[in-house]
């Protein structure tokens, strides 16, 4: 099976991390546009591109794990270490703001 590797970019970004939540009741636009410039930054440019991957595949797309593993021909346990790699890089990332 192939796969398409997503990159993140101006076009994208919004679709692929928040157009699936809804802000509408919130009051906090700037803090909104703020955190979803700093995320977005951090995924760019902290990330491996298997680690952009794993996070597009799992978080954004609801994917289990085993389904990224499987659809990126990699081990379950990689795919959760990748996982494990991202969120602790974008949390510390996060902390400072």
């Amino acid at each position: 099976m192939k796969t398409k590797q997503v990159h993140f970019d101006d076009v994208n970004t919004d679709f692929l991390l928040f157009d699936r939540y809804s802000f509408a009741n919130n009051t906090n636009k700037a803090e909104i546009e703020k955190m979803k410039h700093i995320l977005f930054a951090a995924i760019r440019r902290e990330l491996t591109p298997r680690q952009q991957q794993c996070v597009t595949e799992h978080f954004l797309k609801d994917k289990t794990q085993r389904e990224v593993a499987k659809e990126l021909g990699l081990d379950e346990s990689t795919v959760s270490r990748h996982l494990t790699v991202a969120k602790r890089k974008l949390k510390n990332i996060a902390s400072y703001f």
